[in-house]
């Protein structure tokens, strides 16, 4: 269910910002449509992270992820 919504918010056109959060409690946003991809079967999701010069990716199992949301925060420019 997860990796549909997720190609969903990357696939989007315009795309916006998006929130992913595992059912630890931690936030990821997703800033750019590259900065999230899936695995071809969908059960793996890493997220290049913002602020680290393109460094930084976490990698979350999509079954951990408890919800998928439109971020509020505004875009930088």
């Amino acid at each position: 269910m997860h990796a549909e919504t997720l190609k969903e918010y990357l696939h989007a056109q315009p795309f916006h910002r998006f929130v992913v959060r595992t059912v630890s409690g931690k936030d990821y946003t997703v800033d750019h449509p590259e900065a999230g991809w899936l695995t071809r079967g969908g059960r793996t999701f890493y997220i290049n992270l913002p602020g680290g010069a393109g460094e930084s990716v976490h990698i979350l199992d999509t079954a951990l992820i408890e919800r998928i949301e439109p971020s509020k925060a505004p875009i930088p420019e």
